[in-house]
């Protein structure tokens, strides 16, 4: 049997150096931490709960305003608050492509979607760039022709426990609601297509700022929940609200398992603890 990868997907980190002249200003006014010390909070969780990672994948608006010191920023807190561990980034509506190779990577500004894949021991992680054609006043995603090409030239690839494809603006079949559908990437029928039958464990996204499982095409399709803050819609409309939350994903043989987790955590006891040979003992017997 191979080992257990675990890896943490998190989304929506809405990062940067100064809300002051953002228009989180006042939200971020009103919550108890700011969305880089939720992040901090997250990683310090991971350390003590989930011992080493494998990777952590970060589905999405990774900055909130796009520009290359901001990114230079978030890397710096990712190494400080992973410690070594790889990270894989994956841009959304918020996030500038040019500005991404500046800042993060530290390369030429280039304007070329952001798309790879990397392997961690037989499974295959392939990350798309749905933010093709974003801007401040487009936020709908899509992909280019170039990847749709490259995925399925990357899921050829025989792999042990499979593929996981990640990218920020969730893919839903057509029964969505208006409220879902809203969110999610244009070209899904074409994507959809190229995944059936290839041995894909699972979609993961964000950009909904909620935990939403599904299915897409037959394969699992999971949304993170922002590190930032939430979303809740009712009958009057959008709000933000001061929820956080994150993935914790562990991956066997062929199987992916997917907690979904809340920050701060809710894990404080109301009872005794009970004894782990007792609880597998109560189990039996119920």
């Amino acid at each position: 049997m191979m080992k257990t990868i675990t890896f943490a997907h998190l989304s929506d980190l809405h990062i940067l150096k100064d809300y002051g002249n953002s228009m989180f200003k006042d939200m971020v006014g009103h919550m108890e931490k700011k969305p880089c010390e939720v992040l901090e909070g997250i990683a310090g969780w991971l350390r003590d709960n989930a011992g080493k990672l494998d990777f952590v994948l970060l589905t999405g608006d990774l900055v909130h305003e796009g520009g290359a010191d901001e990114y230079c920023y978030l890397k710096m807190l990712l190494e400080e608050y992973f410690d070594g561990t790889p990270v894989c980034p994956v841009l959304g509506n918020h996030d500038r492509v040019a500005a991404f190779h500046e800042g993060y990577e530290n390369s030429e500004p280039g304007t070329e979607p952001v798309y790879y894949a990397r392997e961690f021991d037989g499974l295959q992680l392939i990350v798309l760039d749905s933010s093709v054609g974003c801007d401040a006043t487009h936020h709908s995603g899509r992909f280019d022709e170039a990847q749709f090409v490259f995925l399925e030239k990357a899921l050829e690839k025989k792999m042990p426990r499979g593929h996981i494809v990640a990218f920020h603006h969730p893919a839903f079949d057509e029964w969505a609601d208006e409220r879902v559908s809203a969110f999610g990437v244009e070209g899904s029928e074409r994507l959809g297509e190229i995944i059936s039958g290839k041995n894909v464990l699972a979609l993961l996204s964000g950009h909904t700022h909620e935990n939403i499982n599904t299915t897409f095409y037959g394969v699992p399709a999971y949304t993170a929940e922002s590190t930032a803050f939430g979303v809740a819609i009712n009958e009057k409309g959008m709000y933000m609200t001061p929820a956080a939350g994150f993935n914790l994903c562990t991956v066997t043989d062929r199987t992916l398992r997917v907690e979904t987790l809340s920050y701060p955590p809710n894990d404080q006891p109301i009872t005794e603890p009970i004894p782990l040979e007792a609880l597998g003992q109560m189990m039996k017997n119920a």
